[in-house]
């Protein structure tokens, strides 16, 4: 905002006249008396010799190459891996299931669950349409199988997978 000498002083030499004069002269450099800033180089400053400065270029390359190997190491796992299960886990289970159930009731499937855990499936052939009569998930933290169990007939399944320590 520009200060204007007051009109009553008219005259060329008042303090509010040598203000204004401050002020104008200001504005047509485009300077802010209050505010020093230092001068910007005309031109910016290159990497010694001028050229590219290829160290920096290769900080930018390492650091891209790393985040590329973490992105890919984050990828679903839509098979074993990380989340499989031990493969002596799933045959002691897989032995047990078949040794305590009758099989021509029932059927054993392995898959898994959306987070890609393992999932062992009993489903039970003789109702129309055969339905889940127990599943079995992998637990990577608990290092064990937990079961689910929906039909009352497999209680002895129960009894005997807990016994075993088979499942947790």
């Amino acid at each position: 905002m520009i200060r204007r000498p007051p009109r009553s002083t008219l005259s060329s030499s008042s303090a509010a006249s040598d203000v204004y004069k401050r002020q104008v002269s200001t504005q047509s450099t485009g300077e802010n008396p209050l505010i020093r800033m230092p001068k910007a180089d005309p031109e910016p400053k290159s990497a010694a010799g001028g050229g590219i400065n290829w160290k920096r270029q290769g900080i930018i390359l390492a650091i891209s190459i790393g985040i590329a190997f973490y992105m890919v190491g984050r990828t679903p796992n839509t098979g074993p891996g990380k989340n499989g299960a031990p493969v002596e886990t799933t045959e002691a289970l897989r032995k047990e299931v078949q040794k305590t159930i009758n099989m021509r009731m029932y059927e054993v499937v392995e898959g898994q669950n959306q987070r890609g855990d393992p999932k062992f499936l009993v489903v039970k052939n003789t109702e129309n349409p055969p339905i889940v009569a127990a599943e079995f998930i992998y637990s990577p933290i608990r290092r064990g199988y937990t079961g689910n169990y929906f039909d009352d007939e497999l209680s002895h399944l129960k009894a005997r997978l807990q016994e075993a320590r088979i499942v947790l």
